[in-house]
């Protein structure tokens, strides 16, 4: 059965609500773990709020204690601690899973066993200094890397790994990305992972410099696993999943200023019927007024969602 991840915290129960409805319309039967990122969890009140929409599916509540009870998840940020957690779920899983955000939701029919064949994220992407890949090789999906911030994490993990040369290749850090337990376990020491992912050096001599990244770190570790084309997506291959996130505001996009994106023909929600995962990073609800919560509840309600953003 496919296993599902989920790190979340209390103020996105929320979005796990959504998540879960649209598992149980759009999924078949799996495993979803969720895993909260809160030193004190109502495990029951968890169960109890989004358990209706299990009635094809197993449910797990996993507070973050059974995963870690390392001193520095208190004086960490959510968002770098619940990174170390999507890697140390596999403590408690043993097999292969999907990691998901909590934003994702399923919008049509969808078998994660897409990813039986596929290694992380699926998609491939190169730093800008490497974009000649792009044109070399045209039979896999590659693109540029979203941001060059991304550099100095990845010239951090490279050194820390012993890595020689910078791979060419990465994959692309979002989800859903698939973990591998067999690769995970032989390539990776989770009893350091919190220090190696954060950059940690030692409990006197905590830096969080630059931005950690789960995704980047298992791309390295797995690098020499990654075949373009064979475990990665082909070229012309549909882009299965989008989000929006608050920059989306910035690029003066009417139809997102407007709140007409979730109803307008031009939407690529319209445009692209490949599109069966959607995200609202929840920074993008943020900047959200009436209009859009508006807009967004009627194009859930047209897709059998009985979730209304309130």
């Amino acid at each position: 059965m496919i296993n599902l991840v989920t790190i979340t915290y209390n103020l996105e129960q929320h979005l796990l609500r959504l998540q879960a409805e649209s598992l149980q319309n759009y999924c078949k039967p799996c495993r979803h773990w969720v895993i909260v990122n809160e030193e004190d969890v109502d495990v029951h009140g968890w169960y109890d709020y989004i358990k209706r929409y299990y009635e094809h599916h197993e449910l797990y509540i996993i507070p973050r204690r059974y995963l870690s009870n390392d001193p520095l998840i208190r004086t960490t940020r959510g968002w770098a601690t619940q990174q170390v957690l999507k890697l140390l779920a596999s403590k408690i899983i043993q097999d292969d899973y999907i990691l998901l955000d909590a934003k994702n939701f399923l919008i049509q029919e969808f078998d994660f066993h897409l990813f039986d064949d596929l290694i992380g994220s699926g998609y491939l992407e190169v730093q800008e200094d490497n974009a000649e890949i792009l044109e070399q090789d045209k039979d896999f999906l590659v693109r540029p890397m979203a941001t060059k911030g991304w550099n100095p994490t990845i010239n951090i993990y490279a050194d820390r790994l012993g890595l020689k040369e910078i791979p060419k290749l990465f994959l692309v850090p979002g989800t859903p990305f698939k973990i591998d337990y067999k690769t995970l376990v032989d390539r990776i020491n989770l009893n350091t992972i919190f220090q190696d992912l954060l950059f940690y050096k030692d409990e006197n001599d905590i830096k969080e410099i630059t931005c950690p990244s789960e995704f980047l770190y298992y791309s390295l570790v797995c690098n020499d696993l990654i075949q373009p084309g064979i475990n990665t997506m082909k070229n012309g291959s549909p882009v299965f999943n989008h989000t929006l996130f608050p920059e989306s505001f910035d690029e003066e996009q009417k139809l997102i200023s407007s709140g007409y994106l979730f109803n307008s023909t031009q939407s690529i929600l319209n445009i692209n019927e490949n599109v069966r995962m959607f995200g609202l990073h929840k920074r993008y609800l943020e900047r959200c007024g009436p209009q859009h919560y508006r807009e967004i509840n009627y194009w859930l309600s047209n897709k059998g969602f009985k979730f209304q953003f309130t």
